[in-house]
């Protein structure tokens, strides 16, 4: 019965033809930021090595069905007794292991030993990124980890979390607050811009409150804040949330926000994006 657990994942077999970077996970990782994709991982020791030196797992196929929902992620499968660095940074304590990384090596996703298959799928479903829906975000990260790209991958994520289903949400926000705590870390004091930035940080840590729509604590804690104080630069993101939790309390002051937010250029597509957060399930 384990092995149904890992069907509907590993179905890539040299018979099938699926490309597997198996034995090589910078190289796989690599692919994914090309190819903006996810990662499968697969650690374990279950698979044999063909005349080329490729990794091939040896398990059954499934639908094509199925098949096509795999090949929408960058495919990996990692030799256990090969990788104890990578053993220890994911804490890899199972004879086999899946999950889902982002192309930076951030966990997303840890499938459980016991899955049902349909789970399985909606989870690979779920997590399937749209095309360019990231766009450069991730290679930018990759290239130059800096305050400006990890913030930018952190909004990006709370974003993305519109795409997927409630229960899988909580792993989303848990992905945009570690880009977050990277923006900090990457944040230097000396930073000409350090009050600037770091206040950007502060409000956009209120995007969990809006994202998980819990609109009483964001309109409590976006009212800590005074427009008057706050840095030009961050006035839009502080209009956004102040628009999106006096709209959705339905609040006394949302005409004269709603006025003011009117005035504002690009305003548009914020707008848009809090109707998607009011209308998500």
């Amino acid at each position: 019965m384990i092995k149904k657990v890992i069907f509907f994942l590993l179905i890539i077999t040299s018979g099938y033809g699926f490309a597997c970077n198996c034995l090589d996970f910078n190289k796989a990782q690599k692919k994914a930021i090309e190819q903006n994709k996810f990662l499968l991982v697969h650690f374990s020791d279950s698979f044999y090595t063909n005349e080329k030196g490729d990794g091939i797992m040896s398990l059954p196929l499934l639908s094509d069905e199925s098949n096509r929902i795999v090949d929408n992620y960058i495919f990996v499968c990692v030799p256990k007794t090969q990788n104890p660095s990578l053993l220890k940074k994911y804490n890899i304590t199972e004879d086999f292991q899946l999950m889902i990384l982002d192309s930076n090596g951030y966990e997303l996703h840890r499938f459980k030993k016991f899955e049902k298959q349909i789970d399985i799928y909606n989870v690979l479903l779920n997590f399937t990124i749209p095309n360019n829906f990231f766009s450069c975000d991730f290679s930018n990260f990759k290239c130059c980890k800096s305050y400006t790209n990890a913030t930018r991958l952190a909004i990006k994520y709370y974003d993305y979390s519109l795409l997927v289903e409630k229960d899988l949400k909580p792993e989303i926000y848990k992905a945009a607050n570690y880009y977050l705590e990277e923006a900090t870390k990457l944040l230097s004091k000396k930073d000409e811009l350090y009050k600037e930035k770091i206040e950007k940080i502060r409000i956009i840590n209120l995007y969990y409150w809006a994202y998980n729509k819990n609109f009483d604590v964001l309109n409590e804690k976006i009212n800590s804040f005074s427009a008057s104080d706050l840095n030009e630069n961050n006035l839009i993101l502080f209009y956004f949330l102040k628009y999106l939790s006096s709209k959705s309390l339905q609040t006394d002051d949302f005409k004269g926000i709603d006025e003011k937010t009117r005035t504002i250029e690009g305003f548009d597509s914020f707008v848009n994006k809090a109707d998607l957060i009011m209308n998500q399930n």
